[in-house]
Parts: C-alpha cells; structure tokens; sequence
C-alpha cells in the first residue's frame, strides 16, 4: 500500500484515557496507532463492534486462576503429578462407574 492509498485518522481523546490505554497498548507491546488499526481492521473482518478486548479478566474474576489452580499449576510444572484411572478419578470425585 502505497502513501496514497492511505486515510489519516485524527480524534480528540480525553488525556487520562489516553494514557492509560497507552500503558496497555504498552503490555501488548503495540502503539496506540497499532491497537487503532487492529480494531478497525477486526471491525471490517466480523463486520460488527470487538469491544471484549483486556489483559486481564477484570469483569470475570472466575477466569482468574485462585491460589489453589495456580499450586496444581506450579505442581505440573515441576513435573510433581499423580497418575490414576477414569475409575479412580470418578470414584474421587463421586461419581457413578460408567
């Protein structure tokens, strides 16, 4: 795409959401301008409005791993784990014998 065939785009944004969303856009590793254009250009792909776009889970806390997930997490890693049957596994959580 050459310099003619591009559009620039101007916008007034408040300063203080600017800044924030620029120390996001910094986490992803993007420039504002990147983060303007990724969304316009996900807009043109599913023809409709990506507004469900975070770092982190802030609206669902549940999909934030709790201390409990993190040490089975941690336990893997480290290569600490039980091996057992689908007949103990049921049998563990109470469940009926298929």
């Amino acid at each position: 795409m050459n310099a003619r065939e591009m559009k620039v785009l101007q916008t007034r944004i408040p300063l203080d959401l600017y800044r924030e969303t620029e120390e996001i856009f910094d986490e992803f590793g993007i420039t504002p301008s990147d983060g303007v254009r990724m969304f316009l250009n996900t807009v043109k792909r599913t023809r409709g409005i990506p507004l469900d776009l975070r770092t982190t889970a802030v609206e669902y806390p549940e999909r934030i791993p709790n201390e409990e997930t993190l040490a089975a997490i941690r336990n893997v890693e480290k290569g600490n784990v039980v091996e057992t049957s689908w007949e103990e596994l049921r049998k563990m959580m109470g469940l009926p014998n298929a």
